[in-house]
């Protein structure tokens, strides 16, 4: 079969070089002006002051459209300064950036878009796009606020820091603890990450994880940055950070040093403060809070205690005094029978005599001696009586060992009038003791409970 061969005229062929020579002219005839492109940093490299990108739009996890994009070596000092200035951010992968600049096409090197500048006001607005998204998905799974409704310990003062070592912030955190006025003394272990750059995410949710294995040695965890760079911040504004912290189970404290926005760490923590030294002497306040509400109990107690000691010796003095005036009343009614007891005796002796009629002087004798044993008699039985009223007076009482023993102000009279932690006032003969109920025993029918 024979086959029909175009050859072409010679003037109609053209070399590779000759088409991308047309198609430059073309893209940079048709595009010769600068306009503003919306993409995203896939990634980017820097050589020799030159910073090369990859710009790409998606659709959800696919890739629209990507061109090369290159901001040259004699601007992109000023164009990054500027914008690291502005959004506090390095411009990075996965950021999404409004550029200006036009686009040129290369024989050798193919299209490319040629930046001239960065607007950072959009970046900003995609970062607190971002940061808004990321919470919105905190609050709808509950979290949100999470950190912040965890009991702040009453004495902060076992703390893990989760800093790089390297940090002026650590330092100054660190002195403004030793050095604060009150003299209190704080336990601190570093937990060292890095806190800016592309790893920094990675590196704080280990520390993280290294504070929560060992949690229930330390009150607070204390998320620390300041005293570096004011850009790269990026880390503290993602999802999982911001997971990891509201989720805590101890409050956690930051001082990262944002000038601008909170962000998601910042929002999610217990407590967000502006620098490391402004988190060290909220520590110190809450310690001298807890001091001052000591202070404060420890006064009233003690003026609880004295109205309950002088209560109780008014008590007592008027205890004394109605002891006193019963002895004296049992006193006079034994006296007055003893009395009754006399005229009894003389009337029996006189009847006595009646019947017996015996001699004057047997009658003498006899009445002399039986009056002498009565009147020993009635002697022996006053003295003993008043040994006895001796002995009932409260404080010959308390002197053989007994004591009194009260519960708000009432004497204890069975184990029913205690319960286990109750304060109890007892009154020896030459004071008071107060004490605390441990446990009580009794006895029922003679058996030890």
């Amino acid at each position: 079969m024979d086959f029909l061969v175009f050859q072409p005229q010679e003037s109609e062929v053209l070399t590779l070089s000759d088409l991308l020579a047309q198609v430059q002219l073309v893209v940079e005839g048709y595009f010769p002006s600068f306009f503003w492109v919306v993409a995203e940093v896939a990634e980017i490299q820097k050589n020799r002051g030159h910073v090369y990108l990859e710009l790409v739009e998606r659709e959800g996890e696919s890739v629209k459209a990507k061109v090369k994009g290159i901001i040259w070596s004699s601007r992109s000092a000023n164009v990054l300064a500027f914008f690291e200035e502005v959004t506090g951010r390095t411009l990075k992968a996965e950021m999404k950036i409004l550029l200006k600049g036009r686009l040129r096409f290369h024989p050798l090197y193919g299209l490319s878009f040629e930046i001239h500048w960065i607007d950072p006001n959009y970046s900003l607005g995609e970062m607190a796009r971002r940061r808004r998204e990321i919470l919105k998905r905190l609050e709808q799974e509950g979290i949100l606020e999470e950190n912040r409704r965890l009991p702040f310990p009453l004495v902060p003062q076992r703390i893990a820091v989760v800093s790089s070592e390297h940090s002026a912030g650590l330092e100054d955190f660190l002195v403004h603890l030793r050095e604060n006025p009150y003299g209190f003394a704080f336990s601190v272990k570093l937990f060292s990450t890095l806190v800016q750059g592309e790893e920094a995410e990675l590196s704080l949710l280990g520390a993280l994880d290294e504070v929560l294995r060992e949690a229930s040695h330390f009150d607070v965890v204390v998320l620390l940055r300041g005293g570096g760079s004011r850009v790269d911040l990026s880390c503290f504004d993602s999802y999982p950070l911001g997971r990891m912290v509201a989720g805590f189970p101890l409050p956690v404290l930051t001082g990262i040093g944002h000038h601008k926005d909170e962000s998601v760490v910042d929002y999610v923590a217990y407590r967000a403060l502006k620098t490391p030294t402004a988190v060290a002497d909220f520590l110190v306040e809450q310690v001298r809070t807890f001091e001052e509400m000591l202070e404060g109990e420890a006064s009233l107690l003690r003026e609880c205690v004295q109205e309950t000691l002088e209560s109780h010796r008014y008590k007592l003095e008027e205890w004394t005094q109605r002891f006193r005036n019963d002895a004296f009343l049992l006193f006079q009614r034994e006296r007055e029978r003893n009395l009754r007891l006399e005229e009894r005796f003389l009337l029996t002796v006189r009847t006595y005599i009646e019947r017996r009629r015996v001699s004057e002087e047997e009658l003498e004798r006899s009445l002399r001696r039986e009056a002498l044993r009565q009147i020993e008699e009635a002697r022996r039985f006053l003295d003993k009586e008043e040994k006895a009223i001796l002995l009932l007076h409260p404080l010959n009482v308390l002197r053989r060992g007994y004591t009194l023993t009260f519960s708000r102000g009432k004497v204890v009279k069975s184990i029913k009038d205690c319960s286990v932690g109750q304060e109890l006032v007892t009154q020896t003969f030459d004071g008071q003791i107060v004490s605390e109920v441990k446990g009580t025993h009794g006895r029922i029918d003679g058996t030890l409970l």
